[in-house]
């Protein structure tokens, strides 16, 4: 019988925020918090206008971490041109594929098998996502 580890997120906690970015995109930080933004931004543009600015940051169970907006719990209108995606997402959902998409930007442009290791993570966590096959579609 095969077993599977259910992958917990926690959140984390205000002390800590400061060193949370620094920890999960070491020297790359400065450019891999907005480049999360950016990719939300693009996958959902309605997110800009019902976000409150404020994202909170969750630590995996598993090594992974993910950066989710501050909103309600309403879906996201959210596409991708670039795969043919569209499709209706909840905001951790679209997150989620923010972040995988900027992990990838990041594995790419600095070579640092890090960010491809985060990558993993994230996406072990999207496979017991209850939107995992739209998270999915959305980064094929």
């Amino acid at each position: 019988m095969e077993t599977t580890n259910r992958i917990i997120k926690s959140a984390v906690p205000a002390q800590e925020r400061m060193s949370f970015l620094p920890e999960y995109f070491g020297p790359y930080f400065m450019a891999g918090e907005p480049l999360v933004y950016d990719f939300m931004g693009k996958l959902c543009p309605d997110y800009r206008t019902k976000a409150s600015g404020m994202w909170r940051y969750e630590k995996l169970s598993n090594g992974g971490f993910l950066m989710v907006p501050e909103m309600g719990p309403e879906k996201l209108p959210c596409q991708w041109v670039e795969n043919w995606f569209q499709g209706d997402m909840s905001p951790e959902a679209a997150a989620i594929v923010a972040n995988l998409m900027a992990l990838s930007a990041l594995a790419i442009h600095t070579l640092n098998p890090i960010f491809a290791d985060r990558s993993d993570c994230l996406k072990d966590y999207a496979e017991q996502h209850p939107e995992s096959a739209t998270i999915f579609a959305a980064i094929d």
